[in-house]
């Protein structure tokens, strides 16, 4: 499938999420090839044939072809309290 085609999947599928979405409470990680990383902190991903789609709630939509990435992942926000070093 063509970059332009999932540029409109994505945008209309990010023209209904809401801001309470849970899936914005995962931080998303992009590791390309060239060694660039990419972090998001309030978004999710998505697959769309060959491509990755980053959802984030602030920064928009971010799509990369799953060939140029290393690795990616999701990750879950907890709100673990630390413990005190003495």
């Amino acid at each position: 499938m063509d970059i332009v085609k999932v540029k409109e999947i994505a945008r209309q599928y990010d023209s209904e999420l809401t801001a309470d979405d849970p899936r914005f409470q995962r931080s998303t990680t992009l590791v390309y090839r060239d060694g660039s990383i990419m972090q998001y902190r309030q978004g999710f991903l998505m697959r769309c044939h060959e491509w990755i789609v980053c959802f984030s709630e602030h920064l928009g939509v971010h799509i990369s072809e799953a060939g140029d990435l290393l690795m990616y992942w999701e990750s879950k926000h907890l709100n673990v309290p630390l413990e005190e070093l003495d």
